[in-house]
């Protein structure tokens, strides 16, 4: 089972291209392209978790023993974390020494602490969640005679309205081993809540999650990947439609320009070969994925298409006149896929040849299926059979 947290957000391009327009001051029309691009995705992620508008600090608390506690022989002993130098959401409580989650996600808590023993011993630290069950591996730390300090960071994943203590055991010889006493200080003993990942139940940032990509470049993007024209309205000022070429040219009224023309003076004509290229190359850029590095170690890009001797009419045969190449590359990247390990279902991978994560950026991704799988979600602790979208570089989860 897997945790919405753990899915990629993704936005229509067709939401996003009729916001930037708006926020330039226009309104854009619907045409055809809104038919074509409202099918295409952007993932919205530039980081390993997904950024939220609550932040982890929200839930952050500091606990600490304002008198010295000592730690008997043998038995689990709670920390006495009686007084707090913050406690951002109110979720610990001084007086039974109690973390209870606000919601589900895996926690980062550290534990400081400064001890004093009479004699050589060790110390275990445990959680204890739900006041029942000791989670968390043992942690056993050696204490020579004298004072001695610990700094361990332990992760424990919580649901919504687990509890959680901190436990300590001595083991070892006898003597006194002591807590010293804290004021929460740097330098003091303390026991705190240092990061959450939410793993559902949290608001997306959007603005935060957005790929790295200037607006007027996306908007050169659907120009450019649909051979658009920007046609103003003759009848509202601020109304703009970007509507494909071919479909555009189709538009209007036949107008007869004959009475227009001055045949009194020269006319030249030219070939519309003088403007045609021989070779034509419509080109992604390249994402810095593990999967997309290996097209670019080849001098390739993934779904890159090259054209030689084209013509309108496929009846044509080209011209020999035609001279010269023309690139169109889009700051969009293309997305080569993998396979789910033990499943047949191919998804966009976004991570380097050391598996660690790298952000997708700008990606133009169609919904290719649906996959059920076991999602954990906010009304249940048991993981629901969920209608999940797979996102691909093609319409099509298996493309010819």
């Amino acid at each position: 089972p897997v945790f919405p947290a753990d899915l990629t957000p993704a936005v229509s391009w067709w939401f996003l291209l009729k916001n930037i327009i708006a926020e330039a001051g226009f309104e854009l029309v619907g045409s055809s392209i809104e038919n074509i691009i409202e099918d295409y995705y952007m993932p919205f992620t530039t980081t390993p978790l997904i950024l939220n508008v609550e932040q982890p600090n929200n839930y952050f608390f500091l606990g600490y023993n304002t008198l010295n506690q000592v730690i008997p022989l043998s038995g689990f002993h709670n920390y006495n974390a009686n007084a707090e130098l913050y406690d951002n959401n109110n979720d610990f409580d001084t007086t039974t020494q109690t973390y209870t989650a606000p919601l589900k996600g895996q926690y980062t808590f550290r534990i400081y602490l400064k001890a004093q023993t009479t004699v050589n011993t060790s110390l275990s630290f445990y959680f204890n969640v739900n006041g029942t069950n000791i989670f968390v591996a043992t942690r056993s730390v050696f204490f020579a005679m004298g004072v001695n300090t610990i700094d361990i960071q332990a992760l424990q994943t919580l649901e919504v309205g687990d509890t959680l203590q901190l436990i300590i055991r001595k083991t070892g010889s006898g003597g006194t081993t002591t807590i010293l006493s804290s004021t929460g200080g740097n330098d003091e003993s303390r026991f705190e809540l240092i990061n959450v990942n939410a793993l559902c139940g949290l608001t997306i940032n959007y603005p935060l999650n957005a790929p790295d990509m200037r607006q007027i470049d996306f908007v050169n993007d659907v120009v450019k990947m649909h051979n658009c024209a920007i046609i103003p309205s003759r009848v509202f000022p601020n109304q703009i439609a970007i509507i494909p070429q071919n479909n555009y040219l189709g538009t209007g009224n036949a107008v007869d320009w004959t009475d227009k023309l001055d045949i009194s003076k020269d006319i030249t004509i030219s070939s519309t070969i003088d403007i045609q290229k021989a070779k034509f190359q419509f080109t992604y850029s390249a994402g810095e994925d593990a999967y997309s590095k290996v097209y670019k170690d080849l001098n390739r890009v993934y779904g890159d298409f090259q054209v030689e001797g084209y013509t309108v009419n496929p009846s044509t045969p080209p011209s020999d006149f035609a001279k010269g190449d023309q690139r169109i590359q889009l700051v969009t990247r293309s997305t080569p896929a993998a396979r789910i390990p033990n499943s047949g279902t191919p998804i966009p991978c976004f991570y380097t040849d050391s598996l660690d994560f790298v952000a997708p950026g700008p990606r133009a991704l169609f919904v290719a299926a649906t996959e059920e799988i076991q999602l954990y979600n906010d009304g249940t602790n048991a993981p629901v059979l969920t209608s999940v979208p797979i996102l691909n570089h093609y319409s099509n989860t298996y493309p010819n």
